[in-house]
């Protein structure tokens, strides 16, 4: 039986589930029987832009880690293609590890008739950029057209980005003022002889370093996610038989299905327990700390060392005091039980010994 689809029988279970998502470098993980592939895979379609779109992607472009956890250079977490601004001027382009980069773009004013291409000037293939930048407008049924829109952009500007996405599908960025901006087929072809004929003068790149002004939004599902890991390292405490009791159907249901939110909030009034005890963290770690007495269970988490989100998991089923914690120091690779961090740290200790893999 699934902790989270408890009343399912046609389950498979194929992966372990990571107690702070992989993406976030959470290590530990609950037995393999605990969590179904099928809640793992649905569960996904959530977290993903949680991590990628989310108040969270801003400290993890910046800081890391990449891909599922991944300490890599090659791994880096690259961000959303957004609208970019350098002084009074504006570009397509992303955020890497704290670093801005801009794509191929080409900007039209639409009331002069003025275009201008730029690209970033770290680009290395600066050679062949025109050139690729037209074949990919000349596959007109090949792009995948995506818009942007930012009302401070001046009406008479509009703006053409293409970037190759991480399954090679070729996106091609439409940026104005409303978003409305579309381009047809016999627009993309003139459009490709035009940048063609920059290449032919051997016009160079622009060298800029813009300023990212993109957004990033808040989703209240995205709360459904602390609950999953609060609820996680519940289980990974009490075992799979606690965690199971019907006591946690309520938040458990809402994991699962969403609706209102009764159970995490942004907690910013009780502040974070470790300055209270002056216990120094390692940077940007993550934390849950789990607390409950004869009436409820409470968890708290925070990320990169963020404001603290507390979670309501239920009541606690005559299970006397719990007290816990996890500590994720994802930039070393290791995680800690509260009780083991506490107790290195009274002993004078470091570095600290991590939980076993």
């Amino acid at each position: 039986m699934c902790i989270y689809y408890k009343n399912r029988t046609d389950l498979s279970y194929s992966s372990e589930e990571h107690i702070i998502p992989a993406g976030l470098g959470g290590i530990q993980k609950l037995p393999k029987n605990f969590v179904s592939s099928e809640f793992n895979n649905d569960i996904s379609k959530l977290e993903r832009p949680f991590l990628q779109d989310s108040l969270i992607s801003a400290p993890r472009e910046i800081v890391g880690p990449g891909k599922r956890g991944n300490l890599s250079s090659k791994k880096e977490t690259k961000g959303k293609i957004c609208i970019m601004k350098n002084n009074d001027d504006h570009y397509l382009g992303y955020l890497k590890k704290g670093r801005p980069y801009s794509i191929p773009t080409l900007k039209i004013n639409t009331e002069n008739g003025q275009s201008k291409f730029s690209f970033d000037a770290t680009e290395t293939n600066r050679d062949t950029i025109h050139t690729s930048f037209a074949s990919y407008l000349q596959q007109y049924d090949t792009l995948i057209f995506r818009s942007l829109k930012d009302s401070t952009l001046s009406p008479k500007e509009k703006f053409i980005g293409i970037d190759v996405d991480k399954d090679n599908r070729v996106i091609c960025y439409l940026a104005s003022t409303n978003g409305d901006l579309i381009l047809n087929n016999a627009d993309s072809l003139n459009l490709a002889e035009f940048v063609r004929n920059i290449a032919r003068q051997q016009a160079g790149s622009e060298t800029h370093i813009p300023i990212v002004r993109g957004h990033v939004d808040w989703r209240n599902d995205y709360f459904r996610i602390f609950g999953k890991m609060a609820f996680n390292f519940l289980a990974l405490v009490k075992g799979y038989n606690f965690a199971i009791h019907a006591n946690f159907d309520a938040i458990r249901n809402w994991i699962v299905n969403g609706g209102e939110n009764k159970y995490v909030k942004f907690d910013n009034e009780s502040g974070d327990y470790f300055s209270t005890v002056n216990i120094e963290l390692p940077p940007y770690a993550h934390t849950i700390l789990l607390a409950g007495d004869n009436e409820f269970l409470v968890a708290t988490i925070r990320l990169y060392e963020g404001a603290s989100v507390e979670i309501l998991l239920g009541e606690s089923t005559n299970s006397g005091i719990i007290t816990d914690g996890l500590i994720c120091d994802w930039q070393q690779r290791k995680e800690y039980r509260l009780n083991d961090y506490l107790k290195n740290i009274s002993q004078g200790s470091t570095p600290y010994n991590p939980l076993p893999d």
